[in-house]
């Protein structure tokens, strides 16, 4: 959930580019929900790791991790790959 650019900044600059409050609207809730939800499952996940220590538990864990870490890695390309476009 690191922004790139501070919120008030986009805010600001959305408000003043003339993007229509729709647009911004749908765009900052599809751009914002897979890491809010992303946050919500490890925390739930981690929460119920520490109080009911098992190998499940922790397997489970683990397997967020890596579906986080290389969705993180899966977007990172994709990003590059359309910076080479422009």
């Amino acid at each position: 959930l690191l922004p790139l650019v501070p919120f008030s900044v986009m805010n600001f600059v959305m408000g003043s580019s003339g993007v229509s409050y729709r647009d911004f609207f749908w765009g900052s809730l599809f751009g914002l929900l897979p890491g809010i939800l992303a946050v919500a499952v490890f925390e739930e996940r981690l929460r119920a790791a520490v109080a009911n220590p098992s190998l499940v538990s922790f397997g489970v864990l683990a397997v967020l991790i890596v579906v986080f870490v290389a969705a993180q890695k899966a977007l990172g390309r994709m990003v590059k790959t359309d910076k080479g476009r422009l």
